[in-house]
């Protein structure tokens, strides 16, 4: 719809990524977690061509499963976390299996590869790792919340919201202004995000309703969603 693009247009990382997206496929532009995903892809395959790979670099499968728990884990944390390297080389899988093979990470290399394709940050310093927009980090953290759903992993504790008087921010405003907003999960746009990117969302939307039905309804909403989707879906 139009008025979604308008709103992710209002991002300037959104926005390069619909003119990138429109320019190449003119599709899945209302997607957020495909425009992402054929983000990290584009940059993820011209670093292949400028350096040289280990064998789990041509798979990269690898390093997004192992990037994806690392921003699980500072979506933990919180939005925007810099981890030191020792934590997150400890967020870090030792290992990731495909098709029946075990291939090891090897986190230095992970984190050189990574911030020469600018899903790090490379302009911090090299004892410190940071994802180089929050977007990233939320795209990563929602490949790694869609597999742990998938595993049949309880995560509803991250769609609990606050509800009661005491939890909301206190009304400190004119007679006549609205309340301030109730605090978020931080799990808002990562869930999101996960939505978009399943290949059955149903189940996954039905989860969130259960604990938080107005970020099931932004799903509905926001993870660009078909509507012959939405249609077969009872949330």
């Amino acid at each position: 719809p139009k008025t979604r693009l308008r709103a992710m247009a209002q991002n300037p990382l959104n926005l390069s990524l619909l003119v990138g997206a429109y320019k190449e496929s003119q599709h899945d532009l209302s997607n957020r977690g495909y425009l992402l995903k054929w983000f990290v892809g584009n940059l993820f395959s011209r670093e292949k061509e400028n350096i040289s790979l280990t064998d789990w670099r041509s798979l990269l499968e690898v390093p997004t499963r192992a990037l994806a728990q690392l921003a699980y884990q500072m979506q933990v944390q919180g939005e925007g976390t810099t981890f030191e390297i020792k934590t997150a080389k400890e967020a870090l899988p030792k290992s990731v299996e495909l098709k029946g093979e075990e291939y090891s990470v090897n986190a230095t290399e992970l984190f050189d590869f990574a911030r020469a394709a600018t899903i790090l940050d490379p302009s911090i310093e090299t004892d410190n790792i940071r994802f180089y927009h929050h977007l990233l980090q939320e795209y990563f953290a929602a490949l790694e919340l869609e597999r742990r759903f998938k595993s049949g992993e309880s995560l509803s504790a991250l769609w609990k919201s606050k509800r009661t008087t005491d939890e909301m921010p206190p009304a400190t405003v004119g007679e006549w202004d609205p309340l301030p907003e109730p605090p978020s999960t931080g799990w808002e746009e990562t869930t999101i995000l996960a939505c978009g990117l399943a290949a059955n969302p149903s189940a996954l939307i039905e989860a969130v309703r259960l604990q938080n039905p107005n970020l099931a309804g932004r799903c509905l909403d926001e993870a660009g969603l078909t509507q012959s989707l939405i249609s077969t879906l009872r949330v």
